[in-house]
């Protein structure tokens, strides 16, 4: 008797952990987030960025003005960097947060108890460090980021926006707001902003029935959240038209880039994938079509334990998947089972608008991803929380209609939060998982101080010493912090950085493209002669990446080369997989101007 009156008392302190693990997995990541944030020091990408914060509004082209937004954080924190970094996982955690609230609230306005609301808000919260997923250890904030929090919060203020309309409350400023929020997107990426507009506009008319009268309306409160954030970037930044039509004439100069093949070479991949492993998926998908209506019709408890297995497969894929191209195919066979779940099981057909909502989710991913000089099946990685919120819909409609039990469900939740936890641990013991670093970050254990204003930040012995060489070197020649500085050796801005010079006409004049060279003369044509022949030079012949025939280039732009070399240092190359064949480190070769003393 004792032994039974315990199991209820027992069933309900499983249910509590479980209800609460999700929220506990997302406390845990962010705690092992921050602890990351001080460790490691990136030359390319993420140097990159820290320079748009300082100096985005002094460059002469560029397509994505992220920096204006990131510039009074990063001023405001001192040009921390380990700061900056938590500042941009707390703004996306946020977003994150909000977007699943209002994504729970849509679509589950109609049950009396929110049960188990946390559970399901912790888990599309934690979906949110997928971000950190494809770049690891590059976690300043930049466009991606940016671009990300926008798509939720604006994806999230629509979802409120239609709750409003069904309950028929009036509201102002959440489509002011919404505004504001694709302004923001628009002067950081702009194709994927007009991607999100046109799939949410779609979106709203399908829910709605097409009612213009209701659009109207709000479209046109958007217009002025979105006229406020174009007046503010006006006021702060008047030439940043002309800017960004001479950034969009870089980008072409650099790698061509065709934003319509990117759709084309996604479908590529797509088409690979389910060709190179159309056997797996078959056998999958009929194996839990078969195991599902033997379930349905014999023992339909055991749809639960199912739809557990379907979820950790799905986590094994995404921890342990070497080709990123495939998760596309993967998410699509998972929703399409669980869509199969609630069809077979004959309790509650999904409606146009639910249908319409979960397509939605689903394809955000690739919208985020258009743009980029990389595969969209890749970089849409970044923005899995997505389709993984999809997922978390379908799971609480099986719940709610008791087809998977609640244990089963918190089960569920706890799983697909583990992929988020181990995309933060592996970096710090494995250098796989690290974006081009020397080292993982356990060893990323010496201290360095680098920028303007400066900033302590630990890194790993190779770092340490290429830092020090290099500020050596700076030293040596009475290289003065703020000092013009034009990096032509293609890939390490970071010395920029690190050095405190200002970039001069770009953040990063990218070497080793097609298009390198002409983009370096477009920057000589479209740039101030005068302080071209004022500025420091950094050059490397034996970098792969580095600007070839710059010499010949500036003598024929420029008529003379008024450089003479102070300073050459042999850096060890900075990150382990870009490494030139038998060399381990490359000459870097510091120019000064002749009419400086």
């Amino acid at each position: 008797m004792i032994f039974q009156s315990e199991q209820p008392t027992l069933q309900k302190r499983t249910l509590d952990i479980l209800r609460f693990a999700p929220l506990g997995i997302l406390v845990t990541t962010t705690v092992i987030f921050c602890l990351g944030a001080f460790r490691g020091f990136e030359i390319t990408d993420e140097s990159f960025y820290f320079l748009h914060y300082l100096y985005s509004r002094e460059f002469f082209a560029g397509v994505s003005f992220f920096g204006l937004y990131f510039e009074l954080p990063f001023y405001l924190l001192n040009g921390s960097i380990p700061a900056i970094r938590i500042f941009g996982m707390c703004i996306l955690v946020s977003a994150a947060l909000y977007f699943s609230m209002r994504l729970y609230s849509y679509c589950f306005f109609d049950r009396l108890l929110n049960i188990d609301k946390l559970a399901f808000v912790s888990t599309g919260t934690t979906g949110g460090f997928l971000y950190y997923g494809y770049f690891s250890t590059l976690n300043a904030p930049s466009y991606n980021l940016l671009v990300l929090v926008s798509m939720l919060l604006s994806t999230g203020v629509l979802l409120a926006i239609l709750e409003n309309d069904r309950n028929n409350k009036k509201y102002y400023l959440l489509p002011i707001f919404y505004g504001l929020l694709i302004s923001v997107c628009v002067f950081t990426k702009i194709p994927s902003s007009l991607y999100l507009v046109l799939s949410h506009v779609l979106f709203y008319f399908i829910v709605t029935n097409w009612n213009i009268r209701r659009f109207s309306y709000v479209f046109m409160l958007s217009l002025v959240g979105f006229v406020v954030n174009l007046a503010v970037v006006q006021l702060f930044f008047p030439d940043w038209f002309t800017v960004m039509m001479q950034g969009i004439e870089a980008v072409t100069l650099t790698d061509g880039r065709d934003v319509l093949l990117s759709f084309r070479v996604f479908s590529w991949d797509i088409q690979r994938s389910i060709f190179s492993n159309w056997m797996t998926y078959s056998i999958i998908l009929g194996c839990y079509i078969f195991s599902l209506l033997m379930a349905a019709r014999y023992k339909q408890n055991l749809i639960g334990l199912i739809v557990l297995s379907l979820f950790i497969s799905l986590t094994i894929w995404i921890n342990m998947l070497d080709n990123h191209s495939t998760l596309y195919p993967i998410f699509f066979i998972v929703l399409t089972m669980l869509f199969l779940t609630i069809w077979i099981t004959q309790k509650e057909q999904p409606d146009t608008s639910f249908f319409a909502l979960i397509t939605l989710l689903f394809l955000l991913p690739i919208g985020y991803s258009w743009g980029t000089n990389m595969s969209i099946a890749d970089h849409s990685r970044m923005a899995l929380i997505f389709p993984l919120a999809a997922c978390l819909i379908l799971l609480k409609k099986l719940n709610f209609q008791a087809i998977i039990t609640r244990k089963i469900y918190l089960v569920i939740l706890f799983v697909a939060c583990l992929p988020t936890f181990w995309l933060q641990i592996a970096p710090w013991v494995n250098l796989d998982y690290t974006y081009r670093l020397n080292a993982p970050l356990i060893e990323q254990k010496y201290p360095i101080s680098i920028g303007n204003p400066s900033s302590t930040i630990f890194v790993d012995a190779v770092m340490r010493d290429n830092i020090v060489s290099f500020s050596k070197m700076l030293s040596s020649v009475n290289f003065a912090q703020g000092t013009p500085l034009l990096d032509l050796t293609g890939d390490s801005v970071g010395l920029v950085y690190a050095a405190a010079g200002k970039p001069v006409g770009v953040a990063w004049l990218f070497g080793g493209y097609p298009g390198s060279e002409k983009t370096f003369e477009y920057l000589i044509d479209s740039i101030d002669k005068t302080v071209l022949k004022s500025s420091w030079l950094m050059t490397s012949d034996d970098n792969p990446r580095h600007i070839k025939n710059w010499q010949t280039i500036w003598l024929r732009k420029l008529g003379e080369l008024n450089h003479q070399p102070v300073g050459t240092v042999c850096l060890h190359w900075p990150y382990v997989w870009g490494n030139p064949p038998d060399k381990n480190c490359y000459e870097v070769t510091l120019w000064k101007p002749s009419n400086l003393h």
